[in-house]
């Protein structure tokens, strides 16, 4: 499981580093900024009871020293700095029972002094779609226990559809999607895909759909749907 989260963490690591390339920032710039979200990237988060995250990008910055994470309750939420045998740490974060908690990394970057927080609520998974579908199948039951895949502070629906398909998106009451949904295509497929309203997906080309979704107190979480076989 923690190997899983890594790789999630590594990747979505390697997307900013994407973004912030586009955006000419220079390698220093990039630090910095790193420095400045520190743990806040995690910030209004639910997770779910027996699960875990990582966090890796601040502690192994180029000048960053003294760090120290501390969990406001750690009955309800652990966070241990782990070696992780190639000089470099993580920070993994366990989810042990309901409740809420806060978060708070220290450190210094080049001397200056840092902090950043993170409030993160634990809950119970319960499965937000109310209606999920591409064309006239339903995916929507990918979504509940047993079947669902849960990381820490993302949950996974796995089947596999093919064809060209309209997907139909509704949430449960209290729950809300703060930005459309996007896709992660097959490196195959060179341009971008995006989401548009009664518009038909091409899912020869998509293996993810990721869904941007926050409660009635404004804590997130990221779904997604992969196009595949379970068990694959």
């Amino acid at each position: 499981m923690k190997k899983t989260i890594k790789i999630l963490a590594m990747t979505m690591l390697a997307a900013m580093i994407m973004v912030i390339g586009n955006k000419t920032a220079t390698a220093a710039n990039y630090d910095l900024q790193t420095v400045k979200i520190g743990i806040s990237d995690f910030d209004k988060s639910l997770a779910y009871p027996g699960t875990c995250n990582t966090c890796f990008a601040v502690m192994n910055l180029d000048g960053v020293t003294d760090f120290t994470i501390s969990s406001s309750d750690e009955s309800i939420c652990t966070a241990e700095i782990v070696s992780n045998g190639n000089n470099t740490q993580s920070v993994d974060f366990t989810y042990i029972k309901p409740g809420k908690i806060t978060l708070i990394a220290t450190y210094k970057y080049k001397g200056k002094d840092y902090t950043s927080k993170a409030k993160i609520k634990v809950t119970p998974y319960k499965n937000p779609f109310k209606t999920l579908k591409l064309g006239s199948k339903s995916i929507q039951k990918t979504f509940n226990e047993p079947d669902v895949r849960h990381y820490g502070m993302f949950a996974d629906g796995v089947s596999k559809v093919s064809g060209k398909k309209v997907l139909t998106v509704s949430l449960k009451k209290g729950y809300k999607m703060y930005q459309n949904p996007t896709f992660q295509t097959k490196p195959s497929v060179k341009k971008p895909m995006y989401y548009k309203k009664n518009g038909k997906i091409n899912l020869s080309k998509v293996d993810y759909i990721h869904f941007y979704i926050r409660d009635k107190e404004g804590y997130k979480c990221g779904f997604g749907w992969a196009n595949r076989k379970p068990n694959n």
